[in-house]
This record gives structure tokens, C-alpha cells and sequence, in this order.
């Protein structure tokens, strides 16, 4: 009669191999090294038997039961261990395929600093700075080494995150560093934006934010249609190039405590273009006629016309529309006054008794140029804060301007010093629009100019190298 424990290993051995209850005493094999387990009093009396059989006694005790059931228990529990360890492997595997791949950490020596790992929580040592970090998470943190020369002072290390996918090998600032890669697996490389993570507003929570008054009426929705269909190409044109100029131009309008919607002013009137001209000798960006240039600071002459300078006409704009306002008290009578001129709206303003800019237009006090100015401006102002609503789309906004100052002697060509710095003639135009004639006359004592970000040490080279020549000229 078997026992229990019999019985309950016979069991396990068919659930787990299938083929058990049809083993045969006859085809167990004797370990070569057993361990002892709980069928420990059967194994040992398997191996007094085979003993006995060695030195000769009866042959039928080293097949009985006891011997076979304590090498079979051995074995069966040697394959429930295999099995557990292989289900608990692949368990462990699953959870790590769902798990998010940490970054590779590299150490790396640094010739300049020790490093302490200090637990993140923990007071560092004296001397050394660490910040706040999950709890129980090791960092390393750099410190001034204490010894008194490279030659004594030990190889730190300090860690840095790189991606395997990419590199395979550490980051050495010192040659004679050792590096230790510690291995682990690549990043994921998305082929698309993941907004799993990504909380996307809605439209009542991002109000669009407007500093003018909004008016929609029939004349505002006409000039958005337009736009959008017979206008489309030019208005297009016009949001790519305003990138440009923003900035700079909302900058200033803040620093006047001026609505910055007022930049909208310049894209009706000239598409931020420094170089527009209009039928009315109207120039530059702003569009300022010369009396009214003159009067701002503006200096127009035969080779220099401050009009097309982006940054003396903006701060002249900033200064009128100012002045209009403490004028007029109303911004849609600033725009009609900045159109039509401020002496015509305080007449129209007398005649019809209403300074307001609508019933004005309705009464047809108004110029047709400048009832349409305002409604054009809000249209433009709210299809430029908004323009994918308005099919705006994939839009190749120009960069902004980036450049800083040089003073230049008189006689110096744009195209002879763009030449020299090694860029376009066009491009050194275009950052000093005002020089209308393309140089700087031999009779101006000197100029300040825009050049590029970098080039003023070049520019001082070529400046003396003018002198030079003109020494040179003179003496002989």
C-alpha cells in the first residue's frame, strides 16, 4: 500500500508531465548524486540495498519498492522545481516587456571634480551640493576634489544618460578615464506624436486674447471672406512674415502700455514690409508719409530714409498712435486717424456730432479707403490668432531677425563688406533697409549698421582696413 506522499507525488508527476502513471520501475535510472529531501529515510534504504547487491547479497532488494519510490520523489521534485522556476522567469519577463525601459547610465571620470553617491534625502558630505530626489534613489554629486594634486586625487565618476539605441560606448571627458556602460534596453522610437499622456485643452479653456475691441459685423465678415478666398495668397505672405518683425514690434508696443493687437495696424498697411511704397509717397512698414516722418525723428534724405528702418519707424508708429489716443480716446478713431490723417476725423467728428467710428462709417462720413481700414484690421486680427480655424495651415513662418550693431566710417558698400563677412549682399540689405542707396556717403563722417550676430570683430577688421587704404591715398 503506498503512501500519502506517495500518492500525491504520483499525481503531480501526471499533471505536470502527463505520462507518469505509465512509468516503469525498470526505467529509472539511479542519481549519480542524490540530496537528501522529505523521502530521505526511502533514498538511504535504496542505498543500503545497493550495497548489499555490491557485495554480493540478494539481487531482488535492488529493485524493491522503497529504492524505486525514493528515486522517483527525487526526481519528481527536481521537476516541479524546474517548472516553477521556469513559470516564475516568464512571469517576470511579461512584467518587464510592459515595463518603461530606464536610460542607460554612464560614469565617466571628470578631471575637475570628485564624486560622492549619497542616498537622496540623506545629508551629504561636507562640501558636496545635492538636490531633492526620489526617495531611496542613489545620484552622484560632484565636489571640488580635496587633494593636492591630479596625481593623488582618485578618478571620480560622474553619470550621464544616454540612449544604447545610439551610442555604444561611454562618454569620456578624460582620455586616460575609464568608462563603465551599464547596459539596458533601447528607448522606444515612436513614429507619431503620443498623446496618451498629453491632456489636450478644449476651446473653452484657451481663449483667444484680444487687446483691441472685437467688433463682427457684416463689413468685418466680408474682409475675412475675402481673405480666405481673392486675398488668400497675399494674406498668406503676410503671417509668414511676421514672424519676423513680432518680437520686436510687441516689445515695444508693451513697453508704451499700448494694446500689442495694434501690430495688425502694420499688416494692413504694408504686409510687414520695410521696403512698401504707396501711391501717396507713403514708405516703409508703417507707412508714414515724410511730414509726419520728420516730425517723429525720422531723418529722409537723398541716401538715407529712416522710414524703412523696422526699428525707428516702429518706435515713431508707437509715439503717433500714442498721441492719437490721448487725441481721440478711441482705438477704432486711432486707426481711422493713423488712415485718413488726425485734422480730417476731428472735422468729421465736429460736423456729425459722434466720435463714434461706426456711426460715422454709416452716415458715409467717412472715406470708403478708411471705412474699410478698421473692419480690415479686426478681420486680419482674428484670422491671425486663429489661422488654422480659418485654413491657414502648414504655415512657413520666417525667423526672426537676429543680428547686433557696428559703427562704420563713411564710403563703406554694403555689397564690398557683405563680400568680406561672407554673406549675401541682399541679406546685409535687408538688415539696414535705410540705406537706400546701398552705402554710406564719403561725406558722412560715420554709420551705426546692422550685422550679422558674430561679425563684429570682422567688421572692425575690414573698418581698418579702410583707414589704411585712405592714409595710404592721402599720402601719396
Amino acid at each position: 500500500m503506498k503512501s500519502p506522499a506517495c500518492s500525491l507525488t504520483l499525481l503531480l508527476v501526471a499533471s505536470l508531465t502527463g505520462c507518469a502513471s505509465a512509468q516503469k520501475p525498470s526505467a529509472v535510472k539511479p542519481a549519480a548524486d542524490s540530496t537528501t529531501d522529505a523521502a530521505g529515510p526511502e533514498r538511504r534504504a535504496g542505498t543500503a540495498a545497493a550495497k548489499v547487491e555490491r557485495r554480493g547479497g540478494p539481487r531482488a532488494r535492488a529493485f524493491s519498492p522503497d529504492r524505486i519510490q525514493g528515486k522517483t520523489q527525487g526526481k519528481i521534485q527536481n521537476e516541479i522545481r524546474s517548472e516553477l522556476e521556469a513559470l516564475r522567469a516568464g512571469a517576470q519577463a511579461a512584467q518587464a516587456s510592459t515595463a518603461v525601459p530606464p536610460m542607460k547610465q554612464v560614469e565617466t571620470a571628470n578631471a575637475d571634480a570628485t564624486a560622492v553617491e549619497v542616498a537622496a534625502g540623506a545629508s551629504p558630505a561636507a562640501g558636496n551640493e545635492t538636490g531633492p530626489g526620489p526617495a531611496g534613489e542613489k545620484t552622484l554629486v560632484p565636489r571640488p576634489g580635496p587633494h593636492a594634486t591630479a596625481a593623488e586625487a582618485p578618478k571620480p565618476r560622474v553619470p550621464v544618460l544616454v540612449n544604447p539605441e545610439f551610442q555604444t560606448g561611454g562618454i569620456a571627458t578624460d582620455p586616460d578615464a575609464e568608462t563603465t556602460v551599464i547596459e539596458s534596453t533601447p528607448l522606444k522610437r515612436l513614429k507619431t506624436f503620443d498623446t496618451r499622456a498629453v491632456r489636450i485643452a478644449t476651446a473653452p479653456n484657451t481663449p483667444l486674447i484680444f487687446e483691441l475691441p472685437v467688433t463682427y459685423n457684416d463689413r468685418v465678415k466680408s474682409w475675412v471672406e475675402f481673405f480666405q478666398t481673392e486675398g488668400r495668397q497675399s494674406f498668406r505672405k503676410w503671417l509668414e512674415r511676421s514672424n519676423r518683425y513680432l518680437p520686436y514690434i510687441q516689445t515695444e508696443l508693451e513697453a508704451s502700455g499700448m494694446p500689442q493687437d495694434l501690430i495688425y495696424v502694420a499688416m494692413i498697411e504694408s504686409g510687414f514690409s520695410p521696403g512698401a511704397t504707396s501711391p501717396a509717397q507713403a514708405v516703409g512698414m508703417w507707412q508714414f508719409i515724410r511730414a509726419t516722418a520728420n516730425r517723429y525723428g525720422m531723418r529722409t534724405n537723398w541716401w538715407l530714409d529712416e522710414r524703412r528702418d523696422v526699428h525707428k519707424s516702429t518706435k515713431a508708429a508707437v509715439a503717433y498712435m500714442r498721441d492719437l489716443y490721448k487725441m481721440f480716446g478711441s482705438w477704432y478713431l486711432v486707426a481711422a486717424s493713423y488712415n485718413m490723417g488726425e485734422g480730417g476725423v476731428k472735422r468729421l467728428i465736429k460736423k456729425h456730432g459722434s466720435n463714434d467710428f461706426w456711426e460715422l462709417a454709416d452716415k458715409g462720413a467717412l472715406p470708403e479707403e478708411t471705412k474699410n481700414y478698421v473692419p480690415k484690421i479686426l478681420a486680419a486680427m482674428l484670422i491671425a490668432k486663429a489661422p488654422g480655424l480659418y485654413g491657414f495651415r502648414d504655415l512657413q513662418y520666417h525667423l526672426p531677425l537676429s543680428y547686433e550693431y557696428s559703427d562704420v566710417p563713411g564710403g563703406t558698400k554694403l555689397m564690398n563688406l557683405a563680400a568680406y563677412l561672407g554673406v549675401s549682399g541682399k541679406y546685409l540689405q535687408e538688415l539696414n533697409p535705410e540705406l537706400i542707396r546701398g552705402y554710406v556717403p564719403p561725406e558722412v563722417r560715420g554709420h551705426r549698421i546692422r550685422i550679422p550676430k558674430g561679425a563684429t570683430a570682422i567688421v572692425s577688421q575690414y573698418v581698418q582696413m579702410l583707414d589704411t587704404g585712405a592714409r595710404d591715398a592721402n599720402l601719396n
